[in-house]
């Protein structure tokens, strides 16, 4: 498990319990829960492979790009 990380599957659990549009959600919660190990929870996410552009990128969806689609529109939400 995660060294850091006291009462690990407790705690984790609690976050993902609850029912989330995608994982950025999650990363979000995660972070909120423990914002003292907000950088710890940024390397899990990058090192199994969920925010993979680490570019600072223009700050606008591209074609090709992944999209959030929090309202199952088939549209990219902002």
């Amino acid at each position: 498990m995660i060294k850091w990380w006291s009462n690990e599957v407790e705690d984790m659990w609690n976050v993902l319990k609850t029912k989330r549009t995608d994982f950025y959600e999650y990363h979000k919660a995660f972070r909120q829960a423990h914002p003292d190990k907000s950088t710890q929870i940024d390397d899990i996410f990058l090192a199994h492979g969920f925010f993979e552009d680490k570019n600072k990128g223009n700050k606008k969806w591209d074609v090709g790009e992944p999209i959030r689609d929090s309202n199952k529109d088939g549209k990219h939400d902002p």
